[in-house]
């Protein structure tokens, strides 16, 4: 054969798998925004401890290898999440989290840029810490758990429990949010196993299933047989829709939410519980859960068929212990401001947030002047 023309074979072969190649990405992407999200990313490095595949709950903690190491391993000491141990992703963030004093009494790391970054990794829950007194609560606000170093480890169950399973408090006195499930008015309420019905669960004249569980006392290693099984609906729902894409898991440093892009909208919600959107923008990087609660987000297309469902939680449980013992006492605030991510997917047009009773739909369409375009 020629010289030449065996030259030019080589040649548009290798074209045509350059441009294979190219749709093959495109493909993977499946969005590309039209305009560029923020330029000054927040994005930074997600370390793995444990990857156990893409049907899995993604837990990320902000902390240093030791740190997140310890509390991941706690994580799975207890039931329910023993039993799903080989479903649950640990992914870590060394980077200083900038926390506050919520009200001079709670740990509150909750922030827009504590968002932007962890959207770094997959992630259903963050975790993060901070080093205070005792005396000082630790808390869990719309999926992120702020945790007070210097309480016992078991607080980090307790505060899963609301943001994971959106159980109210079983100690008293305590604000019971609207729709909780562990706190019921009489003991016939109990439809699952229990292991018993006693008074007191946020409010005197409610009941709990438990009579020293983590809900109520730092001294407990189990939420109890009903608390479990509420806790175990929302773990395999949360699994069975959420599928991390993170790939090249066989390395200890990963790379995939930059593939990714989200809504995050800032929600401020005045004295009767009305809704309104303070800011709007596109981000990079994978969108979080929202925590578990009694919120419901819903993303519509032109049709207003519903393409994406997810909980929130708009209820700040703030849990301090004692001097001297591990009994919990707290407080229940809602903020007056709060955000919500939303993964860019086919053909969003708006939003519908529903909370506390009341529905509410806002529009994705100007954000970024348009949004995205899908390929």
């Amino acid at each position: 054969m020629d010289e030449r023309v065996l030259r030019n074979i080589v040649l548009v072969s290798a074209a045509i798998a350059f441009l294979a190649l190219m749709f093959a990405i495109a493909f993977y992407l499946n969005v590309l925004p039209l305009t560029s999200p923020d330029e000054n990313s927040a994005l930074t490095d997600c370390k793995v401890i444990t990857y156990k595949g893409e049907n899995a709950l993604n837990v990320l903690l902000f902390a240093d290898e030791k740190t997140a190491e310890r509390y991941a391993d706690n994580f799975l000491n207890i039931e329910p999440f023993k039993s799903f141990s080989d479903k649950v992703n640990f992914y870590y963030i060394d980077s200083p989290v900038q926390c506050e004093l919520y009200k001079g009494i709670a740990v509150f790391c909750y922030s827009r840029e504590l968002l932007r970054k962890a959207g770094s990794c997959p992630h259903d829950v963050v975790i993060t810490f901070a080093n205070y007194a005792r005396n000082i609560r630790s808390s869990s606000y719309n999926g992120v758990v702020s945790l007070n170093l210097n309480h016992p480890v078991s607080v980090l169950w307790h505060e899963l429990g609301h943001a994971l399973g959106g159980l109210a408090e079983e100690y008293v006195p305590a604000s019971l949010p609207w729709g909780a499930k562990n706190c019921v008015g009489q003991c016939s309420e109990f439809k699952s196993p229990t292991d018993g019905c006693f008074q007191g669960c946020s409010r005197k004249d409610y009941y709990r299933s438990i009579d020293e569980g983590i809900m109520r006392t730092l001294d407990s290693n189990t939420f109890g047989k009903f608390d479990e099984q509420l806790l175990k609906d929302k773990l395999e729902r949360k699994i069975a829709k959420g599928k991390s894409r993170f790939i090249g898991f066989l390395v200890r440093k990963l790379s995939g939410c930059e593939r990714s892009y989200y809504y995050l909208l800032e929600l401020a919600r005045d004295k009767n519980g009305k809704l309104s959107v303070v800011s709007k923008s596109l981000e990079r990087g994978c969108a979080g859960s929202n925590g578990e609660g009694r919120g419901v987000v819903q993303v519509l297309d032109k049709q207003r068929h519903a393409i994406l469902e997810k909980e929130f939680d708009a209820t700040l449980f703030t849990d301090g212990i004692s001097e001297n013992t591990n009994e919990l006492t707290g407080e229940s605030f809602e903020p007056d401001r709060f955000y919500v991510s939303i993964p860019v997917t086919r053909g969003e047009e708006s939003v519908r947030i529903e909370t506390n009773g009341q529905a509410q739909e806002f529009k994705l369409d100007e954000v970024g002047g348009r949004a995205c375009k899908i390929v």
